[in-house]
């Protein structure tokens, strides 16, 4: 397989990566894998809910790749001189969004879950960061269920096969719930998880296994 970021720049290329890079955010990952992509998933559960998030981060090379892929039949040349470059923007940043959730599913109790991976509203999301563009998305099921006593969530990873991606799960337990099982080894309570802190790079692995980030929790009848 070509090594994508071996290719040499082109004008078009230099055109594209000055009109993607618009915004330039702290990544949340990279300190220790910075050619890799990344994706981080999240689990947060509540006193009645749940919620499932994912973080990926694309380096900018194969991302500015994608962008001149998607518009192959388009002068884009043309359509930056007439001004149409935010519309371009906008349309390629959403067919990234349906990219990455088709690459995303979610379990509960062993049972698929019908939904929508949608786009987390925030001025980061989508854009540049640092040599690596954010997406940010969250799961809305089509049915919040009630929970019972126990609970199995599990995200499956699908992204970026044959790539080289680095992985991060975190589960977080509020009041009234506590972790019984996670797939991934989680950091020690109140660890510093600030970008490039030791136990924020030790969140980070590029095992296979870790597509996969399965978590069983139970409520903890011993609060009040």
């Amino acid at each position: 397989m070509q090594n994508l970021r071996s290719r040499p720049a082109t004008p078009i290329v230099i055109a594209i990566t000055a009109a993607l890079a618009l915004a330039a955010a702290p990544t949340c990952a990279h300190v220790a894998w910075p050619t890799f992509y990344s994706a981080k998933s999240s689990i947060a559960i509540t006193a009645e809910r749940w919620r499932v998030a994912v973080t990926i981060e694309i380096p900018l090379p194969d991302l500015v790749l994608a962008f001149n892929q998607h518009f192959a039949n388009v002068d884009l040349i043309a359509e930056i001189e007439k001004g149409r470059i935010e519309e371009l923007e906008n349309e390629f940043r959403n067919a990234q969004f349906a990219k990455l959730g088709a690459g995303l599913e979610v379990e509960i109790d062993d049972r698929h879950v019908a939904g929508a991976w949608q786009p987390v509203e925030t001025p980061i999301n989508g854009r540049g960061a640092e040599g690596f563009f954010v997406y940010l998305l969250e799961f809305e099921p089509a049915m919040q269920p009630a929970l019972g006593d126990r609970l199995a969530i599990e995200i499956s990873n699908r992204l970026f096969s044959g790539s080289e991606v680095t992985f991060a799960n975190l589960v977080e337990a509020g009041q009234g719930w506590r972790v019984l099982e996670s797939s991934t080894p989680q950091p020690p309570p109140g660890g510093d998880l600030s970008p490039g802190s030791a136990d924020e790079v030790a969140i980070w692995s590029d095992a296979a296994e870790r597509r996969t980030f399965r978590v069983i929790a139970a409520r903890d009848r011993s609060i009040p």
